[in-house]
């Protein structure tokens, strides 16, 4: 099972993305900020990151460094 990580603050598109994904057999977790996710990726590292650059409290941009930092195998879509 490959563990993806969405990251997007439209909760329709993230969640309508997580359901199709979830069909597929995949465990899909959600995060519609990014410092949720920044403390999230502190404790588990997902195979996948759906990422959207647009964020409320974090750019995109910023989020995408701290995952190329500490996530060294983690594989980024960015969205937006």
């Amino acid at each position: 099972m490959v563990e993806i990580a969405i990251v997007d603050d439209e909760r329709n598109l993230a969640d309508s993305l997580k359901l199709e994904i979830s069909e597929m057999g995949h465990q899909v977790k959600t995060f519609y900020t990014a410092q949720p996710f920044l403390d999230y990726i502190e404790i588990s590292e997902p195979d996948l990151v759906i990422l959207d650059l647009q964020l409320p409290d974090i750019h995109g941009m910023e989020v995408l460094h701290s995952i190329k930092l500490n996530l060294k195998s983690t594989l980024v879509i960015i969205m937006t």
